[in-house]
């Protein structure tokens, strides 16, 4: 199994890292704020919240499994919604006339500092209305816009390479226009970077306790992380080429 870690020593001397998987809107789309980086939130536009202030993000509270998992304020009689794919904003008078204008918003918090890739779907989930505005905020700099159209899919495809830090958010939002009918929009994102430390599990640029950890969860768990030797199949050889990365540690 060494010379597969030496291989991948190589490629980061030499440049040729291939991108990690960070994170991805869907298959970690989650009842639970946080996970995999994570928040599903607004702006609440009405009483002066922007994106361009992270901090005045807002967390959903209540996560609902009734008719479909969906995010949405505890207690609050409005249409901001969001789903593994889908996003809702708010306008005042609709759903039993909550009177604040909500921006819905998907929010993920970096784990690493570097450029990473930022690709998705960004389209109607219903034609009709006068449809919506999404935007990519990142560390509350607008990053990119698109423009829905009501008469026809947009079925827009991005690929967006943007600078982050740990602790950097980065925002998708969706806004309304004059009215909030047919507003429940598609966006998706998938999350890549590079990493030239094989056993820098947790992206952090340091080896330690949280990387054993994290190596050992997803060899319990069978996923894919794990699977140092590339293989399929889980063993004695992953748990050898994991501790032989470890141990030669980060350039």
């Amino acid at each position: 199994m060494k010379p597969m870690i030496f291989v991948a020593t190589i490629a980061c001397v030499s440049g040729l890292v291939q991108a990690d998987l960070l994170a991805d809107s869907k298959a970690d789309f989650s009842g639970v704020q946080g996970v995999n980086g994570w928040f599903y939130g607004y702006y609440n536009i009405s009483a002066g919240d922007s994106p361009s202030v992270p901090g005045s993000f807002r967390e959903m509270e209540e996560f609902s499994t009734d008719f479909v998992n969906q995010w949405s304020q505890a207690g609050a009689d409005d249409w901001a919604g969001i789903t593994e794919t889908s996003i809702h904003p708010h306008l005042p008078g609709a759903g039993q006339s909550d009177p604040n204008e909500y921006w819905s918003c998907r929010r993920w918090v970096s784990t690493v500092t570097g450029t990473v890739n930022l690709s998705g779907l960004v389209d109607e989930g219903d034609l009709g209305g006068d449809s919506t505005d999404v935007y990519l905020y990142v560390d509350g700099v607008q990053a990119a816009t698109w423009a829905m159209s009501s008469i026809e899919n947009s079925m827009i495809e991005y690929d967006i390479d943007v600078e982050v830090s740990v602790g950097s958010t980065v925002d998708f939002f969706v806004a309304p226009r004059l009215n909030i009918f047919f507003d429940g929009t598609i966006v998706t994102a998938s999350i890549t970077g590079d990493s030239c430390c094989p056993a820098d599990l947790n992206m952090d640029g340091t080896l330690n306790f949280f990387d054993v950890s994290t190596f050992l969860a997803a060899y319990t768990s069978h996923d894919p992380l794990a699977d140092f030797t590339d293989d399929g199949e889980f063993n004695f050889f992953d748990v050898s080429a994991f501790l032989n990365a470890y141990n030669a540690g980060c350039p």
